[in-house]
């Protein structure tokens, strides 16, 4: 290989090498080294396209969103592909325009849908509008995309307790009026029949409730073995109870 080509190479490699610093640094949170890192691999020849798409995340991180949103409108107007229009919707949602940063995320996930963090952008301008059930759903697409991702994970959960709180708090009502009635029918000789209809009618408002907003088959099932397990855990105690 002759001097100059081995130059040129060795010049991709210390540019290739610096803009995978700059990402390490960006998930460290330290961003005066990713700032540092990421005009290294520029003046290295490394794509300037990708330089500018990663001085927009910097920018996000550092709470810029104007010059973030500025400089991922220019990388997408030179081509920079999905990741330049999920740093738009991102740095809409810091500029609390929600509207704009779903519009723009619905375009990230139809140019890119295995793009997860397009898909939690999507899911927190929506939720922000006050879609919950909805932002649950998008949300649950960015976990199953990146599913050692914690935080998605937490605020998907959230999400769903949030769709979810009257169902919940309606369904542990029923849950302690049924331990009433149990202990009634132990302690007073009445039917048992009836008490165990409670028991029903409140799992079946769970089950209701989760087959008709959650399209997820494990989160749904977890949940009812969780209420499941209460209304045992009732059902015994109740027994003890009454004698």
């Amino acid at each position: 290989m002759a001097p100059k080509e081995e130059g040129e190479l060795a010049t991709t490699r210390q540019s290739t090498e610096a803009l995978r610093r700059v990402r390490t640094f960006l998930r460290a949170g330290n961003l005066g080294e990713a700032q540092r890192e990421n005009q290294a691999a520029l003046e290295l020849g490394a794509d300037p396209l990708e330089v500018q798409i990663l001085s927009g995340r910097i920018a996000l991180r550092l709470g810029r969103w104007t010059e973030a949103l500025d400089i991922a409108r220019a990388a997408e107007e030179r081509g920079g592909g999905p990741y330049s229009v999920v740093v738009q919707a991102q740095a809409l949602l810091g500029l609390e325009d929600y509207a704009g940063a779903a519009a723009k995320a619905a375009r990230a996930v139809d140019l890119d849908p295995n793009e997860p963090k397009a898909w939690a952008a999507y899911a927190y301008a929506v939720a922000s509008m006050g879609e919950q059930a909805r932002a649950a759903t998008l949300m649950w697409r960015a976990v199953r995309l990146e599913p050692l991702e914690i935080r998605r994970l937490i605020e998907w959960a959230w999400m769903v307790a949030g769709v979810h709180a009257k169902s919940v708090i309606l369904t542990f009502v029923l849950l302690a009026g049924a331990s009433i009635a149990l202990t009634a029918t132990e302690r007073y000789g009445l039917a048992v029949p009836p008490t165990l209809v409670v028991v029903g009618v409140s799992l079946a408002s769970v089950t209701r409730a989760v087959r008709g907003r959650v399209t997820q088959a494990w989160p749904a099932v977890c949940f009812m073995c969780v209420v499941t397990a209460v209304a045992v855990g009732f059902y015994v105690y109740s027994l003890l109870a009454s004698r």
